[in-house]
């Protein structure tokens, strides 16, 4: 875990507003697929070192955009329901990366 300063609510923070400039108007597209799998890492990292704290920033942490915010949550939700199913790499890196991609046209 690269990580290993920040806080797990911290590293859910820095996941929303690197989701929020790759999905920002006038973003470059090039590399989007690498900043979403970068994102979803920190949600990663964040879950492993507190599945409690990566989830109460669900309920606790609302001051961002409900439509980079939501992702996040989500895909918060499938990391932490996916490691518990024993779901292995690299699908449940797909199936948070899914997540985080939901509801971009």
């Amino acid at each position: 875990m690269e990580h290993e300063r920040s806080s797990a609510a911290a590293l859910i923070l820095d996941a929303r507003y690197q989701l929020q400039a790759a999905c920002a108007p006038g973003a470059p597209k090039e590399n989007f697929a690498d900043r979403v799998m970068r994102v979803r890492l920190l949600i990663r990292d964040a879950c492993k070192q507190s599945q409690n704290v990566a989830l109460a920033t669900i309920l606790h942490e609302r001051d961002e955009r409900y439509s980079i915010r939501h992702l996040v949550d989500v895909a918060i939700c499938c990391q932490v329901v996916g490691a518990s199913m024993d779901i292995q790499e690299p699908e449940l890196a797909a199936i948070v990366a899914a997540a985080l991609t939901m509801n971009i046209s």
